[in-house]
């Protein structure tokens, strides 16, 4: 079964709404004020339905993390973000059908400080990859480079997706030299519904 994106929400406020249109539910959180404490510390919540951590990469001044919540509750709810001495930043949220349904265990995240930040994921054929990158001002706007789809971004972030081939899968970007962070991983593709004909 092919993964399929639905609604999708970018949003500068801890507080905001997005509206899931079935299936899983994933957040992608990039800061550009990490105020120091440990990044473990920060939570979100969809509905007021916690959501699980896949992993995270934190700078001196910023914090790039994915979430992940299974099964969520469909329509319009809110999604907090709270915790860990989290300020502001830029948020990337989608709704998934066709998925497995598991939560991903290949996340990978860089701090960077150049103008050519990649990630390589551990995936298999027909995973469906997700990024988010957030830099300094001094980065720019930043644009894919490995082939990905554009989905969400703004002036000094980006979220982009890539249908996998194999069982690695890069996710870069170009932009100008400076502090930023990057991170990835990959959902896997439900199982085709098997048909025994019997006689």
């Amino acid at each position: 079964m092919t993964i399929t994106i639905g609604n999708k929400t970018r949003s500068t406020s801890n507080t905001f709404s997005h509206n899931n249109n079935g299936g899983e539910l994933i957040l992608g959180i990039v800061s550009g004020q990490y105020a120091g404490d440990a990044p473990a510390g920060v939570s979100a919540t969809y509905g007021g339905a916690a959501m699980t951590s896949l992993g995270y990469t934190a700078g001196q001044y910023w914090l790039t993390q994915w979430f992940i919540l299974l099964a969520p509750a469909s329509g319009a709810n809110d999604i907090a973000i709270t915790g860990g001495g989290y300020i502001g930043g830029v948020h990337f949220v989608y709704s998934i059908t066709g998925t497995d349904r598991q939560v991903p265990a290949n996340f990978v995240g860089i701090d960077f400080f150049t103008g050519a930040p990649s990630v390589t994921v551990t995936t298999q054929a027909g995973d469906l990859v997700f990024d988010c990158l957030f830099g300094a001002d001094a980065i720019g706007t930043p644009s894919v480079n490995c082939g990905q789809t554009n989905q969400l971004a703004g002036t000094y972030d980006a979220s982009s997706s890539l249908v996998a081939a194999g069982v690695s899968t890069d996710m870069c970007y170009t932009c100008n030299s400076g502090r930023g962070g990057l991170a990835a991983f990959s959902l896997h593709e439900a199982a085709p519904h098997l048909i025994v004909w019997t006689s």
